[in-house]
C-alpha cells in the first residue's frame, strides 16, 4: 500500500492544477491508497510518524521538494521500518533528478512502476541525509560565505582539520590540514554542485549511493588566487575548525550538532525511475 504525504506548499494556489492532475492519474493507475496534507498543526514528521506507526503501508511517497524528502527519510530511518520512500516532485528537487524522477504528473508511472535500490545514506550526529552535507565556512561575523571571490587569498581562509577514518585507499586513517572555504560531503552529489566541481577539477565526477562511502570535496585557494579541490573517499570523518560554519543537510540548513560525519551502508529502499544518475 503507498501513503502520500503532500507538503503544505502544495497548497498554493499555482499548484492546485498540478496536484489535481497527480491525484487523478495516481488513482488511475490504482496506487492512491491513503493521503495526507501537511499544515502547521500536522507538520511532514507528524504525517510520517504516524503512517509508519500504522505498519500496513509498503511505500511512502513524498509530493513535494527536497525537504518534505529530507524529513521522511529521516522519519522511516528512525523507525528502522522496511518500508520504501519514493518522491513526486513538485518544484526543482535534487533528489527527484538523481533518482530519475520528473516533476508532477510525469513521476506516477514510476513510482507505479516501483523499482527499487537499496542504497547507502550519510549521517550527521541522529541525521540522515541522502544527497549531501555542505559545509560553508564563515568569518567571525557570522556571516555566510557564498561567493568564491570574498578571499583574496588562501591565509583569508579558516584553517580546518580532517580527520578521515577507515579510508580503504590508505592502510592507516590520516588527517588533513587546509585553509578551507567550503567542504561537501556527498552521498549523492546535486547536479549543480557537480557541475562547479567538474570545472575546476576539470575531470568527470561520478558519486555513488551503494559503495559504501563517502566522496569528500574540500574547497581550498592557493595565493594566485584560484580554487582548487581536492577529493577523498572515507566511511566517516570528524571536523575540526578555528571558525564557525554553516551547515547545510541535503541542502536544508540545519544546526550542527556534531563534527562527526559517518556512512549507513544499504539503508534505504528508494524507487528510481531508468534515468537515475547512479
Amino acid at each position: 500500500m503507498y501513503f502520500y504525504i503532500f507538503d503544505s506548499f502544495t497548497n498554493q494556489p499555482k499548484y492546485a492544477k498540478q496536484i489535481e492532475l497527480i491525484k487523478l492519474r495516481l488513482t488511475d493507475l490504482g496506487i492512491i491508497s491513503e493521503k495526507a496534507k501537511a499544515s502547521p498543526l500536522q507538520p511532514v514528521e507528524l504525517l510520517a510518524r504516524e503512517a509508519i506507526l500504522k505498519r500496513k503501508y509498503k511505500n511512502i511517497i513524498a509530493v513535494g521538494g527536497d525537504r518534505t524528502a529530507h524529513i521522511i527519510i529521516n522519519e522511516i530511518l528512525k523507525a528502522k521500518e522496511n518500508i520504501a520512500f519514493g518522491i513526486i516532485p513538485i518544484g526543482k528537487s535534487n533528489i527527484g533528478d538523481l533518482c530519475g524522477i520528473p516533476e508532477g504528473i510525469n513521476a506516477c508511472n514510476i513510482i507505479s512502476a516501483r523499482k527499487i535500490v537499496k542504497i547507502d545514506l550519510g549521517k550527521l550526529d541522529h541525521m540522515f541525509f541522502s544527497t549531501s552535507l555542505e559545509l560553508y565556512f564563515q568569518e567571525s561575523n557570522g556571516k555566510k560565505i557564498f561567493e568564491f571571490l570574498n578571499f583574496f587569498a588562501n591565509k583569508n581562509l579558516p584553517e580546518v582539520e580532517i580527520d578521515f577514518r577507515d579510508e580503504e585507499e590508505f592502510e592507516k586513517n590520516f588527517k588533513i590540514k587546509a585553509k578551507t572555504e567550503k567542504i561537501v560531503v556527498a552521498n549523492l552529489l546535486p547536479l549543480d554542485t557537480k557541475k562547479v566541481i567538474e570545472k575546476y577539477t576539470n575531470t568527470k565526477i561520478n558519486v555513488s549511493p551503494c559503495d559504501n562511502l563517502l566522496t569528500i570535496f574540500v574547497f581550498t585557494k592557493g595565493r594566485d588566487r584560484r580554487f582548487s579541490v581536492s577529493i577523498f573517499y572515507s566511511k566517516s570523518l570528524r571536523l575540526k575548525s578555528n571558525k564557525p560554519f554553516l551547515c547545510l543537510v541535503d541542502g536544508q540548513k540545519s544546526k550542527r550538532l556534531s563534527n562527526f560525519v559517518s556512512i549507513k551502508p544499504k539503508a534505504l529502499n528508494i524507487i528510481v525511475g531508468k534515468n537515475r544518475q547512479f
